[in-house]
């Protein structure tokens, strides 16, 4: 592992462990001051006391996201043959599952999914963050008022291996394309803890490492649409 690598190994445990245990504190503490005077706090009290806890599990996000972060930057995994079709297809199932048991999520998207066969090597932790990432951020956008839908497109063309998702939703503004993949920045302008996040930072990071192009571009559908492109002469 190269100097600057262990360094930022060391700081992102050193911000994990002993920040994370100040902020775990805070909550803690919190929690136990609103069950002692429950009965005394009145609406206005029992709101900061919310914000405190929300406040906490924010930053708790924050660390837990860049240690993950710097692990794609320190820890690379060893390659092996992938079924990237299996692959695919498994992820966004499992996103999708996950989305259907959310009681908040009253409907679905309807989804178009297109994969030709492939196999190929490449690291499989890589790929489904990639893809879990690209869909779920997808489905954080989510219009309650449209009709919404995704499309998943694995293709292969002059030895370039291409995963394309794009939606139908609200999409962003062209002079924001640049700074969506910036770590905890909105990528379609909202500011709340779900979507603040590290979601497209660690999509380009893992372009970065594969040799891999990420782009970012308004939909035919309307809304965003992310291209992830990759020779397979650069996954051997």
């Amino acid at each position: 592992m190269e100097g600057n690598d262990l360094k930022l190994q060391e700081l992102s445990y050193a911000v994990s462990h002993d920040l994370g245990s100040a902020i775990r504190g805070v909550d803690q503490l919190t929690n136990l001051l609103e069950q002692d005077i429950s009965h005394k706090l009145n609406e206005k009290e029992r709101y900061w006391m919310q914000l405190i806890r929300n406040s906490a599990e924010r930053a708790q996000g924050m660390i837990d996201g860049l240690t993950l972060y710097t692990r794609l930057s320190t820890q690379t995994p060893p390659k092996r043959l992938i079924d990237l079709t299996d692959l695919v297809r498994n992820t966004v199932n499992g996103c999708m599952q996950k989305f259907r048991d959310n009681p908040q999520n009253d409907r679905e998207p309807e989804l178009q999914i297109s994969l030709v066969d492939l196999e190929l090597i490449g690291v499989p932790e890589h790929w489904l963050m990639l893809v879990k990432e690209l869909v779920n951020n997808a489905l954080d956008f989510m219009p309650s008022d449209v009709h919404y839908k995704i499309c998943i497109a694995l293709t292969v063309d002059e030895d370039v291996v291409s995963l394309v998702v794009e939606d139908s939703g609200k999409g962003v503004a062209q002079d924001r394309l640049p700074h969506i993949i910036k770590p905890f920045s909105s990528s379609r302008e909202q500011d709340d803890l779900q979507h603040f996040g590290m979601g497209l930072s660690y999509c380009a990071r893992i372009a970065q490492l594969n040799g891999a192009i990420l782009q970012f571009s308004r939909s035919s559908l309307g809304g965003l649409k992310v291209s992830y492109q990759v020779p397979l002469r650069g996954l051997e």
